[in-house]
């Protein structure tokens, strides 16, 4: 089978699309996954350990609660973090999903 020159680099264009195509579908992949395992991860931890409150556990009072959720989130808010580390970084959306998992925590704590 000949082909014309024009026809080889379409067919060349095409293997290199579908190789980069690839190669972003695993990354996102690996990116879901990584999240899936964080949040699986989170999710095992009790509301009072993603607080920093586990010695306290029920004994904790609402002031507590809130007083170490203000702290927690000013260390993980995405908007203060952005400031300082560049978009996308592994760290920003790790600080991202411990950001999610405070909140939850604190909505769960804080509701009587």
């Amino acid at each position: 089978l000949l082909l014309t020159a024009t026809q080889q680099d379409e067919a060349e264009d095409d293997e290199d699309a579908a190789d980069a195509g690839a190669a972003s579908a695993a990354a996102s992949k690996r990116r879901a996954r990584g999240k899936a395992d964080l949040r699986m991860e989170l999710g095992k931890n009790d509301p009072y350990a993603l607080l920093e409150l586990d010695h306290l556990r029920w004994r904790a009072t609402a002031d507590d609660v809130r007083k170490s959720y203000r702290r927690l989130v000013l260390l993980h808010h995405p908007d203060k973090k952005a400031a300082t580390a560049e978009e996308g970084a592994p760290d920003a959306e790790e600080d991202d999903e411990m950001f999610k998992a405070i909140s939850d925590a604190f909505e769960l704590l804080a509701t009587p």
